[in-house]
């Protein structure tokens, strides 16, 4: 048996660790304590390439300095001795050396490798969140909110999702002359337009139009050519309906098309007509490549025939829709009756709004004849003037509910102290 304490191997005092024990002890610790927790991993790892090079290249400078370090580091170095050693020219070998260095530098890879990593997994995590925002967007923009939040959700199944609308209030817009006027007329020398400016036109209109129905809360379903189709009812398709917002919705499109047509140095022969149903439909997603949520049934056929056989510049109002008007009416006259406004008042005012069309049949601008009974019954025209005084009736209303649902917080809050 070989005596270690005799050859003059071991310390000592057996809480003394040699020294060529010490360096590559204190070399891991720094390494695992300081290299891995950081996000930026490589680069605080270069470091170590330099600190180690100079321990195998100055053992005799790194022992002196270490045991200056003495004094405040004796618990971490486990010194005892007071002297500081005369060299340790042969404290490494020349493999000890070589094998310290080359830790180092897989230290400084497996580093750098883990950063790449990282950095490229959140590379793809911020692409994907971006990619869901779009995703998201466009299906917004497709589709009811409503409808986009069961699509997205993880049971949906876009094959068997159908809604049935039992009041739904549809408006359907139409360019009166802008056919005309984009083909120009050769015969008096007036030049059409281009494609590119006939696209910039409706891309104006139909922006404005699309801003009026977002301030309304108004869903647009589709646009057909230069024909405008949007509407309210029932959840999925909107979160409230108001066919009061969609006859309103109507008038701003008619002055909207009537402001663009003046604007700047334009005088285009261009208005708009307009044609409002309510009645009942079914709506769902259709198509396999290019999805959309549209909607279905005998309320669309009659919609296109109450627009076609509107007047230029004035909306045209099916019965059912002027009943389902009175019928928001009717919920809302006994805060009115509360506040000094009669119900025959009121009903007196809607007489002088809704103007009966005349005549016996309708006929469209093509000389087509429809007959009263294929949209439902009488039909009612309404010019910017009704619009202007459903405005001011339907903010009176509105005023008047919101300060007696703050009169009745108030007196709740009261009684509750």
């Amino acid at each position: 048996m070989i005596d270690l304490d005799m050859m003059g191997i071991l310390p000592q005092n057996r809480h003394e660790v040699l020294p060529d024990q010490l360096f590559p002890l204190d070399q891991v610790l720094l390494m695992l304590v300081f290299m891995r927790p950081h996000g930026l991993l490589a680069g605080p790892t270069l470091f170590f390439v330099p600190l180690v090079g100079s321990l195998v290249a100055f053992p005799d400078s790194a022992l002196h300095f270490l045991h200056w370090m003495r004094q405040d580091w004796q618990h971490v170095f486990f010194f005892s001795s007071d002297k500081t050693p005369a060299t340790l020219s042969t404290m490494y070998t020349l493999t000890g050396g070589f094998c310290f260095l080359v830790l180092a530098l897989v230290q400084v890879f497996l580093a750098w490798e883990t950063e790449q990593q990282s950095r490229m997994r959140f590379k793809l995590k911020e692409h994907f969140e971006r990619d869901k925002q779009i995703t998201a967007d466009m299906l917004e923009k497709l589709m009811p909110p409503l409808v986009a939040k069961q699509v997205a959700g993880p049971e949906s199944n876009i094959i068997s999702m159908c809604h049935e609308y039992r009041h739904c209030t549809i408006t359907q817009s139409d360019l009166c002359g802008f056919t005309q006027l984009v083909q120009g007329d050769p015969a008096r020398g007036r030049k059409g337009f281009t494609p590119l400016q006939v696209v910039g036109f409706m891309e104006e209109l139909f922006d404005a139009f699309d801003k009026l129905a977002h301030e309304r809360h108004i869903y647009k379903v589709e646009t057909v050519g230069d024909a405008y189709i949007a509407g309210m009812a029932e959840a999925p398709l909107t979160t409230q309906n108001s066919p009061w917002d969609v006859l309103l919705f109507g008038f701003d499109m008619v002055q909207e098309v009537d402001d663009w047509a003046r604007r700047g140095d334009r005088n285009f022969n261009v208005r708009c007509r307009v044609g409002i149903h309510t009645g009942e439909c079914i709506g769902g997603i259709v198509g396999a490549d290019m999805q959309r949520y549209h909607l279905f049934g005998k309320l669309i056929r009659e919609l296109d025939i109450l627009e076609s056989t509107s007047e230029t510049g004035r909306v045209h109002v099916s019965q059912a829709c002027k009943l389902e008007v009175e019928r928001q009416l009717r919920e809302d006259s006994s805060d009115c009756q509360q506040h000094g406004c009669s119900l025959t008042q009121l009903k007196s005012l809607m007489e002088s709004l809704f103007v009966k069309r005349k005549g016996d049949c309708l006929k469209t601008s093509k000389g087509e004849v429809h007959s009263f009974e294929e949209v439902g019954g009488q039909t009612y025209l309404m010019d910017g003037i009704s619009a202007e005084q459903l405005q001011a009736m339907i903010g009176q209303l509105r005023e008047q509910k919101r300060r007696q649902h703050g009169q009745l917080s108030i007196v709740g809050m009261v009684s509750e102290n």
